[in-house]
């Protein structure tokens, strides 16, 4: 199936924010033994339809529609997700307001592109479905990758900016079962604006945020022990940040562990200071609370930190010809 500029979203949503995306694809053997180049996806667009399945703007949205390119060069009729797991699989993950991403029970449909005569194979995953109608003050985070702190974040919302959500209240200590595997969810709970002084400054007069960061079992309200340690080397979690289009990268400043208290229980919190802004930029913010395991069980929320309200568009770039 071909497509033009217009289907795959150079005319962009108007209400769409990109912050990032993987550039470099990895050699696998298959199974035969040949090398094979896999994918390293981006999100190429958003689109958004009504309850009738007509293209609609955000406010109206029932369902959207993400298209997922190549940024590398890749064989024609390719399907990454359906290559053995580690080897060119991908997941398309959402976030869902300030919870912490998960990967959509979802396949891309894969269908050949045309434009400018270059022609590939891109991913569309078509039908998800959002609920502006009911809460139009909802906010969806796309991201793409193998895990989800890697490719491309797109936010879809009315406003992108995360504002004040409420905290969540720790209801206890969690205790991974004996003998599994512990799995965490960060949650980036405050990101506090403030001048070179120190003092409160509102996002659009703000030069730094202080980010607060508090580590869950992944599904639940239990958090971890005061004397949890996150993972084997001394500088994790580690904070990921993405200014404008720019893909997620480890920020170099280190996590300060502190506690807080609630009905009597002490909890540790993690704190990411003075990590530097700017009023004109937008950021996003991601945490990597590491685990046991190289699997998907780190995830986090993304935090949007903007003083305009204003989207940054989503500019893929046209990939290279698929080969045979």
């Amino acid at each position: 199936m071909a497509s033009d500029r217009t289907r795959l979203g150079w005319r962009l949503l108007l209400l769409v924010a990109v912050v990032g995306a993987g550039t470099q694809g990895f050699r696998a053997n298959d199974r035969a033994g040949a090398e094979t180049i896999v994918w390293a996806p981006e999100i190429a667009s958003i689109e958004a339809f009504d309850a009738e399945g007509a293209p609609a703007d955000v406010a109206d949205a029932a369902t959207l529609t993400v298209t997922v390119w190549p940024t590398n060069q890749v064989a024609c009729g390719s399907a990454p997700e359906l290559e053995p797991y580690g080897f060119g699989g991908f997941y398309l993950w959402v976030a869902r307001n300030n919870e912490p991403v998960q990967k959509l029970d979802l396949r891309g449909e894969l269908e050949t592109e045309t434009i400018d005569g270059v022609t590939f194979p891109a991913l569309v995953y078509s039908g998800i479905p959002v609920d502006f109608a009911t809460d139009p003050n909802v906010q969806y985070r796309f991201t793409v990758g193998l895990d989800p702190d890697v490719g491309a974040v797109a936010v879809v919302a009315l406003d992108p900016r995360t504002w004040a959500p409420d905290q969540i209240q720790p209801q206890g200590i969690y205790h991974p079962s004996p003998g599994g595997l512990a799995r965490h969810a960060a949650r980036i709970q405050i990101v506090w604006p403030h001048d070179a002084s120190g003092s409160y400054a509102p996002p659009d007069r703000a030069d730094f945020v202080n980010i607060g960061v508090d580590l869950f079992g992944q599904n639940t309200e239990l958090s971890v022990s005061p004397d949890f340690v996150p993972g084997v080397y001394p500088d994790w979690p580690r904070l990921l940040v993405a200014e404008d289009g720019a893909p997620l990268a480890r920020s170099r400043t280190l996590a300060q562990r502190t506690t807080y208290t609630v009905d009597g229980i002490t909890y540790p919190r993690w704190m990411f200071n003075d990590i530097a802004v700017d009023p004109e930029h937008s950021y996003e913010f991601y945490v990597f609370p590491a685990d046991d395991s190289r699997l998907p069980s780190y995830i986090s929320n993304i935090w949007t930190h903007a003083a305009s309200a204003a989207p940054i568009p989503i500019s893929p770039s046209l990939p290279s010809p698929c080969t045979n």
